[in-house]
């Protein structure tokens, strides 16, 4: 699988402002990311918390100025992640790239 995108500064931001509460919740999130959505979804074991988000990544008009999806499952990719790692990532690429673009770039050959 191969994932690409590029954010500007303003939807690192709006990721990050995302991604604080819902870490809240939950310590875990599960990623499915698709030519035309990023859904994020939780449930903590616990309490039974859960949380759904859909943001749209198409071109021009979602979380992504542009993005580019390759996978042997129909252009989807799923995975989990550790919610405060993933908004401490963010937050340390939205203060060192004030101003400019952020590249995210993920090869995985499956």
């Amino acid at each position: 699988m191969r994932f690409r995108a590029e954010l500007a500064v303003e939807q690192l931001e709006l990721l990050c402002s995302l991604i604080g509460p819902i870490s809240r919740l939950a310590q875990q999130c599960v990623v499915h990311i698709d030519e035309d959505n990023m859904r994020l979804s939780t449930q903590d074991a616990v309490e039974g918390i859960s949380c759904f988000c859909e943001l749209t990544v198409k071109q021009g008009s979602g979380i992504f100025l542009n993005h580019k999806i390759e996978s042997k499952s129909d252009n989807q990719i799923v995975f989990e992640i550790d919610l405060l790692q993933w908004r401490t990532a963010i937050q340390s690429i939205s203060k060192s790239d004030e101003g400019r673009r952020s590249h995210f770039d993920g090869n995985n050959d499956v």
